[in-house]
């Protein structure tokens, strides 16, 4: 049970320039530990985890419709972030390690959106979108010793958190041309890549405070086209017919550890 509520303002200084800031709260709901390998783990209950979000942002359109530039500012805070944490077991259990999700965690995260959309001529368009995060835990507490107090050499804080990479970026163009008066064809092409970015939150061994770079996914640009047919059979349908490719320099990575 959680109150979740959401309030926004826009303002439209023009008929073509919209501004906006709204504040909303989510919530991941809490649950227990099925993976757990001791009696005390599974009975015990995590709470749900909560964070306020706040925005303000822009969108614009130019040149009667062929350009549109959108940006967006956030600030989200997260309270009683749920987090993995590997923990000893109490004594006597059948296994000398488990993991268990904790409400262990408090952070923060910052960051700025543009996305950009742009018909140079007839058919022809190019979009692309930026994005930049600056995420960092406020507080990480691991309890190791499972004495329920922070002791030295319990604090996380300094891992990075998973999954956040500092810098997003895509572009892709299309083009579109009629072949016949019911029929025409598109072509696409489209690079998208982030940096680097973290996948686990197990600690590097013998460094406490980082995460394990086993675990580390690193900068990988994917490059993806695509060609289709489309035939107008009648208002409102058609067919088509696409051939397309992903992942086309093959390139190879990490996923996920």
């Amino acid at each position: 049970e959680q109150f979740t509520p959401r309030v926004s303002l826009d303002f439209n200084a023009t008929d073509d320039n919209l501004f906006y800031a709204s504040y909303s709260r989510g919530y991941r709901s809490g649950g227990f530990n099925g993976r757990a390998n001791s009696p005390s783990a599974v009975a015990t209950s995590f709470e749900p985890e909560t964070v306020d979000s706040f925005e303000l942002g822009s969108k614009n359109t130019f040149a009667n419709g062929d350009l549109i530039v959108n940006f967006a500012a956030f600030y989200a805070v997260y309270d009683d972030k749920q987090e993995d944490v590997v923990q000893a077991t109490p004594p006597g259990s059948p296994n000398p390690q488990e993991t268990v999700t904790l409400n262990a965690a408090s952070a923060e995260i910052k960051g700025l959106e543009v996305d950009v959309s742009a018909r140079l001529f007839t058919g022809f368009s190019l979009t692309a979108s930026l994005g930049l995060l600056d995420a960092s835990y406020d507080c990480f507490f691991i309890d190791l010793n499972l004495d329920g107090i922070q002791d030295p050499g319990e604090d996380a804080s300094s891992r990075q958190l998973r999954r956040a990479p500092d810098v997003t970026f895509s572009v892709a163009a299309n083009y579109e041309t009629q072949v016949t008066d019911n029929s025409d064809i598109g072509f696409n092409l489209r690079l998208n890549t982030t940096s680097s970015y973290q996948t686990t939150i197990v600690a590097e061994p013998g460094n406490f405070g980082a995460n394990d770079p086993r675990g580390l996914r690193p900068g990988i640009p994917d490059l993806s086209a695509a060609i289709t047919y489309t035939l107008y059979t009648g208002d409102d349908s058609e067919i088509y017919v696409r051939a397309f490719g992903r992942n086309l320099t093959d390139e190879r990575g990490i996923s996920s550890a």
